[in-house]
């Protein structure tokens, strides 16, 4: 199973030492390799990038606000080996770079079509987009049956009426 593990650094000035840096590619190439990494990297600054809402005027662009530095795909088991992955990442930045006060990290599970079978039919009987999140390969329609189901599964800052979650 894949997760996405996304690592914020609370506090930090200047660039990362060369000792953390080579400390960090090593643990990353030796993950890359072992099969756990399928995808790293750093994001630029917050100037560099965008953020677009939904408002009732329309899509309004600005500032991007996620207060992510860093991030991971990883191939893992189950949640727990995953969880010890994002361990080791923060434990680097804990032992190298000791004046970066604090650090977070996140773990979720990237759901695909596959991962949610009990949503059934997505798309019209045309079969354009696919059904049960099969889809003819390379069609971009194959992003639809994805985009649906996960809008269909309660995220931060919206409540299911029935659960409350």
């Amino acid at each position: 199973m894949q997760f996405l593990v996304t690592v914020s650094i609370g506090q930090h000035a200047g660039a990362p030492l060369t000792e953390f840096q080579a400390a960090m590619t090593r643990f990353v190439d030796d993950e890359t390799r072992a099969g756990t990494f399928v995808l790293t990297g750093g994001l630029a600054a917050h100037a560099d990038g965008a953020g677009i809402r939904v408002s009732k005027a329309g899509l309004v662009r600005g500032e991007p606000h996620l207060p992510i530095h860093g991030y991971a795909v990883v191939e893992c088991p189950a949640l727990k080996d995953a969880v010890d992955i994002a361990s080791r990442l923060l434990r680097l930045h804990q032992d190298f770079v000791p004046e970066w006060k604090s650090g977070t990290a996140e773990i979720r599970a990237i759901l695909g079509n596959s991962d949610l079978p009990s949503l059934g039919r997505l798309v019209d009987e045309g079969g354009t987009a696919g059904v049960n999140g099969k889809v003819a390969p390379g069609s971009a329609a194959g992003l639809l049956p994805t985009f649906a189901a996960i809008s269909a599964v309660p995220h931060w800052g919206w409540t299911d009426p029935g659960t409350g979650c």
